[in-house]
């Protein structure tokens, strides 16, 4: 039975805040990712994951507060939906989107943030981020001047510090899911695949 196929269009009922990241794109609904690996990803936990495999998957699935444009390969606005910086380049005040949620409905804060950058500063946690935030042997120091608004101070001028906030590298993490895990010391062990 040969029945015409009827295009599906859809739509999202919840309209978008006015300083929402969008991104034009066609396509639909559902599919896949095929990838061709030579091992499986060592862990979902986006910090501490080691393997590409891992961290291209991980990619996927968080957000940074900036985000690689790979055809100019410049930072673009991600969760900070825009940034200044002092005449030093040592201190930046980065300006959070409004009105997002994690897929639980929590909203996304600045403690958000700083959360996320309490565990790659915290020494007892290896990671991949933490190597290339690391400036001349000291941490990059994050505070928050409001609920959408945060603060790095870096120790020195640092030329691709945009670039190693993205979402690749440091995605933010939801603090009201994580923090007991993090208090309780088990942070590294956390979204491993043989749990």
């Amino acid at each position: 039975c040969n029945q015409p196929r009827t295009k599906t269009v859809l739509q999202d009922s919840n309209t978008l805040p006015k300083d929402s990241l969008t991104i034009p794109i066609s396509g639909k609904k559902g599919g896949r990712i095929v990838t061709a690996t030579i091992s499986e990803p060592d862990s979902f936990n986006p910090i501490v994951a080691y393997s590409d495999d891992a961290q291209a998957l991980n990619q996927l699935m968080g957000a940074g507060l900036t985000r690689l444009n790979l055809k100019t390969q410049q930072p673009q606005p991600a969760l900070a939906k825009s940034w200044e910086t002092s005449s030093d380049q040592l201190v930046w005040t980065f300006h959070l989107r409004q009105k997002l949620n994690w897929s639980d409905g929590k909203p996304f804060t600045a403690d958000d943030v700083l959360f996320t950058m309490n565990i790659v500063n915290d020494p007892k946690i290896v990671s991949g981020a933490q190597d290339v935030l690391t400036i001349n042997g000291r941490r990059i120091q994050w505070s928050r001047k409001d609920d959408f608004t945060v603060i790095a101070t870096l120790p020195s001028a640092y030329a691709p510090f945009l670039r190693f906030i993205d979402g690749g590298t440091v995605p933010i993490l939801p603090k009201h899911k994580w923090q007991k895990v993090y208090e309780q010391g088990k942070f590294a062990e956390a979204m491993q695949l043989n749990m």
